[in-house]
This record gives C-alpha cells, structure tokens and sequence, in this order.
C-alpha cells in the first residue's frame, strides 16, 4: 500500500470517528448504531452491517442499527430467529452469541459450512457469503456485537481483521459514550423537574402561607368561629361547615349561591371510609357520596379539626370548584389549625367562665348573699354580671341514657355552650354555670331581649339536644328571686322539680313552676314534717308489703290513680288482665284501709304519694309513723 493510499485510508477512518463523535454528543443521538454499521461497511469493504446489542433481560441479542440488511431481514432475525446469548437444546448457537460471550472475534468464511445451517436460507435470500462478528468490547465490559458480511466467501486478512476490530473498538466506545450522555440527559431532566416541582411546592406554601395569614387575621381579631369559617369559605371559595366529632354541625357559612348544607350522612359507605381514615390518619380526605336515588352526590372534602391528640370536630368543603390538589389540601389543613386555635380559645374562655361562675352560683345557694351581699356583687360584676336586680332561676339536666356515659367535663362544656348560645344578645348578661351535675342560668327579668323567659328556657333545651341528640334535656323556670337570700330556696325549689320532672312525663320539656300545681306548693313548704309524717304513716303498709313479698303494688297503685281507675287502661300499662287488676285493688284497699272509689280517699293517697316523691326528689328522709 504506497504512501497517498494509507494517508487517503486514515483520513477516511479519522472521518468516519468525527462523524460518529458529532452524533454522540448530538442532543438526539437518533441514528447512531444504523451510522456505525454504514461507516463500518465503507472503510472494511463488507458489503453489509449490523450492531446487535443485548435485551433487558440479558437473553438475546437484538439488531439495533444496520447497513445494507432489508428490513425484513431483521424484523425476521430480531422476531423468528433470535440471536440466544445461551442457547439451549431448541437454538442453535450463532457466531454473534459466541463473540458476545468469549470476547473475540468469530469468522464464518462460507454460510455453507454445517455450523450456519440454521441461517443459510435467510442469508442466502440477503445474499451474504461469509460473515465476522467482533465483540465490542469498553471498560471489560461487553456492550454488544459488530457483525459485518461480505456477497464473497473467504476469511479476513490481517488487515482486514484489524479494521473490523478497530472500528468494533470506536463502536464500542461511541456506544458507550452514548449510553453515558442519555443518561446524563435523564438525571439532568429530573433535576429540572424536581427544580420545577420544588418551585411549584414553593408557590403552594406561599399561596397557603398567604391564605393563613388571612385567617389568623380573623382569629386575632377575636371576631368568633362564625367569622372564622366564613373567612375560610371565602378563601377556599366552597361552602364549609364544621361538625364535631359525634356529626352534630356547630357552624356552616355559604359560598355565593351554594349552600354548606345538609353535610352526608356516615350511613353511606364511602362517607364511613372517609370518616374512618380522618380519625385515623388525621388527613384531608375527598369523599363523593350516593344522593337517595343512588347517583353520585356533590363532591366534599373532610378534614380533621385536633385539639391535642384528639379530633375534637371535623371541616367539611362542599361542591369545590377545583379538585383536590397539593394547595387546597394545605388550605384545608391551615383551615383545621385555624378552627382548632379558634375552638381552643372558645373552649379555654368558657372553662375559665365555668370556674369563675361556679364560685359566685356556690356562695350564692349556699346563702353567702345574705352575710356579704357586696362582696358577692362585686364578684359577679367583675364577670359582667349584675346581680343588684331580680332574675328568674332556670335549672337544666340532661340525660345521656340512650347514648350512654358521656365524660363530665364534655356534658358541662356543653351544658354551658348551649346556655351560652341560647342567651346571645341578652343584656344584661345572665349568669350561667354548674352545680350538682345541673345546669344553672340567672337570667335577668329587666333584660333587654325581646325573649320571654319561657323561650329561652326553651331555647337552652334546644340547644342542648342540638349538642346532644342522642339524650333528653329538661329545663325548669323557677319564679323570679329579688333578694340575693331568695337564691339558696328558688334553687332547691327548681332542683327539687327537675329530679321529678326527669322521673316522670315532664322529661324533655320546658317545666314552669307556676304550671306545676301541687308539687310546687309541696317543693316550697318550710315546715314539711307534718306532711312527710302523713305520707309515711298512709304509705307505709304498702311499702312493708311490697318489701316483705317482692311485689310492686305501689306501681300498681299510681297507675290506678293515674288512669281514674279504669281497670282495662290500667291493665294494658302493666300488661296484665284486667280481673288481676281488679284482684290488686282489692288488695291495695286491704293493706291501706280505704275505698279506692271514694273521692276522698283517692284525693288522700294521691297527696300522700305527691309528698313521698317530693320527698325522694329533694333528699328529705322518709319518716317512719309514731308508734
């Protein structure tokens, strides 16, 4: 070879390398293998080319890029034919699997020979006599296979060997490189989508920072949760409503024409969930309840409003127009932290209230009025209390029977936030508090409130079941008391009446005193000895019976009075027939002496029965008759 050929051969070779190098630092790369394979096929003389790189699974080997090859060629090989790095008793082992696996290069000089009998048909059809396949090796690594073929059989000079191997060497290298640059690409791409991500997260903090900031704006303005949660549906532009953790809604504010109620009901399955992953998890959950005709319900989000470690309400948004994305769900998560801080302060504010009104309601049942009335007044005024004029005395219960226990501290709360609300707006300010498990209110008779006593009492019994709906709220209105010494008896009066009224039919309602008839002239007597002595002599027979044999005759007669004596209304009460009423009657006129069909006589036992329960309801002993 003179000297003008090697020179012309080596600017080719330095050619083909520029034009390989330009494409791996292209920001493509698209072409790369099927350029290899044509600058290959140029400078090695072969007539065809391809570079065959490994599967995922590290099984075949697959023809990438190609020069010279008919597509069908290598959908054929790549599909019917693979190329099996380890083949197997069902495959043949090809050249290009053997380079791949023992590092050099494999000559087949004629695809006559009994080793190709697998593919002489296909390269027959291509038109290839002989074939090399080089591995192409970088970092000890094998990367894949270069496999050139030639229309002519024979095997490779040295020459031509070492141009194979030498162009297989770059190829390798370019691969490599490639490889290497895509991978750079990717890490690059994903650093610029975390940069985006982290930018769009920055503005979410800011955007919920600001909504925060709006919010907490409203709560150190001491405007109340009322303004709270409407500050909250403006920012989330949603209706919202805040229930606590029983379901019962304590506020809602509409947004524009859309309303914040009713909320879904927990009956409804996906509402359960919801609920369930609120308390557990203590996160913003988006929930799509059934409507009653079985189609899909406004959306809502529910999150959870904690106080310490317990859920003490939940925040519910109606209808958003957005979807739940990373800033809303901030927004109502800053919103559960801010009706936290608000309920918080509420809750603090009344305890406080609670134990201060507490200390002014005890010295004032206890009769400390009439030893130091100033000082009692002062310490009323200092609550913002006025107690110089007369109020009417309200006493409240409520029975949790049907719901079960409930913890003290949570009825009491209740008991005055329901007092509270009933009573907003009335001026002067009625004192309100706690004594003996009872609900007290002191409301002012010279208010300015358009109320009349009797509706606010009422007004406290609905609060108290709206807070409470599983239980029964009594309340009674005692008559007004002028003196701070008329307090100790308007108070033992009203509590006395209130364990009868929880007793007996009068449970749930509103009781007057002044409606309360006899019981109220019993409740209120100063010297009640002769009347209980009058109870415990007529009662005390029955009593001895019905104690003596395990019987309830005194059951039997309350009913007899209550229902006039009609034995057939009676008996349905009891569940009974009626000949067995009939038969206890005449056993209840025995042991009591009297006949229950004279007037008077059924006037005396109902007297001394009124008197016995007064008695019970009050604390006062039972006495036993004079011998």
């Amino acid at each position: 070879m003179d000297h003008d050929t090697e020179l012309e051969r080596l600017r080719s070779w330095s050619d083909a390398v520029a034009e390989i190098t330009r494409m791996v630092n292209s920001d493509s790369g698209a072409g790369l293998l099927d350029l290899i394979a044509a600058r290959t096929s140029e400078l090695t003389g072969y007539d065809f080319c391809s570079v065959q790189l490994h599967d995922a699974e590290h099984q075949s080997l697959l023809i990438a890029g190609s020069f010279g090859l008919e597509p069908s060629y290598v959908e054929h090989v790549n599909t019917d034919r693979p190329i099996r790095l380890r083949p197997g008793d069902d495959y043949y082992d090809s050249p290009s699997s053997r380079a791949f696996r023992e590092r050099h290069t494999i000559e087949v000089a004629s695809v006559a020979d009994a080793a190709f009998a697998p593919w002489r048909s296909i390269a027959e059809e291509q038109g290839y006599r002989s074939m090399v396949a080089v591995p192409m090796v970088v970092e000890g690594e094998v990367v894949g296979v270069l496999t050139c073929y030639s229309r002519r059989p024979g095997k490779l000079t040295r020459d031509e060997r070492d141009a194979v191997e030498l162009m297989a060497g770059q190829a390798g290298v370019a691969i490599h490189t490639a490889e290497l640059r895509r991978r750079e690409r990717q890490a690059l791409a994903r650093l610029e989508e975390s940069n985006h991500a982290l930018q769009r997260h920055q503005k979410v903090l800011e955007r919920a920072d600001r909504m925060h900031r709006q919010l907490m704006r409203v709560v150190l303005a001491d405007q109340g949760l009322d303004n709270v949660v409407q500050a909250l549906a403006r920012v989330l532009r949603a209706p919202v409503a805040i229930e606590d953790a029983s379901g019962t809604e304590l506020v809602h504010a509409d947004f524009l024409s859309r309303r914040a109620m009713p909320l879904p009901s927990d009956s409804d399955p996906a509402v359960a969930t919801a609920l369930d992953t609120v308390h557990a998890r203590r996160q913003v959950t988006a929930v799509r309840p059934e409507k009653s005709d079985g189609e899909a319900g406004d959306d809502f989000w529910v999150g959870p409003v904690v106080i310490g470690n317990e859920v003490v309400a939940r925040l519910w948004v109606r209808a958003p127009s957005q979807g739940l994305g990373p800033l809303e769900r901030r927004a109502v998560e800053r919103g559960g932290l801010v009706v936290a801080m608000e309920m918080l302060k509420r809750r603090t504010a009344l305890e406080v209230e609670l134990r201060l009104s507490r200390d002014v309601l005890t010295d004032l049942m206890l009769g400390e009025g009439a030893h130091r009335p100033a000082d009692l007044l002062a310490l009323a005024e200092n609550l913002g209390h006025d107690l110089s004029g007369p109020h009417r005395v309200l006493v409240a219960s409520l029975d949790t029977g049907r719901s079960g226990p409930r913890e003290p501290e949570v009825s009491g709360r209740r008991m005055v936030s329901a007092a509270l609300r009933a009573t907003d707006g009335i001026r002067p300010k009625p004192l309100v508090g706690l004594r003996q498990d009872a609900g007290i209110m002191l409301l002012p008779t010279a208010s300015t409130s358009i109320r009349s006593p009797r509706e606010v009492a009422g007004r406290w019994r609905a609060e108290l079941e709206r807070l409470a709906p599983d239980s029964v709220a009594t309340v009674v209105l005692a008559e007004p008391c002028a003196d701070l010494g008329d307090y100790p008896a308007a108070f033992a009066v009203a509590r006395g009446a209130l364990r009868l009224a929880t007793h007996g039919a009068a449970a749930g309602r509103v009781v007057d005193l002044t409606e309360f008839g006899l019981y109220t002239v019993l409740l209120r007597s100063s010297d009640p000895e002769p009347l209980l002595e009058f109870a415990s002599t007529t009662l005390a027979p029955l009593r001895a019976h019905d104690e003596r044999r395990g019987t309830d005759l005194l059951r039997t007669l309350r009913a007899y009075l209550e229902h006039g004596g009609r034995t057939s209304e009676v008996g349905a009460e009891l569940m009974v027939h009626a000949n067995t009423v009939l038969n206890r009657v005449a056993r209840l006129e025995s042991l009591l002496g009297v006949d229950l069909a004279d007037p008077r006589a059924r006037l005396e036992i109902q007297l001394a029965l009124m008197v016995a329960d007064v008695a019970d309801t009050t604390g006062v002993a039972n006495h036993s008759p004079h011998p």
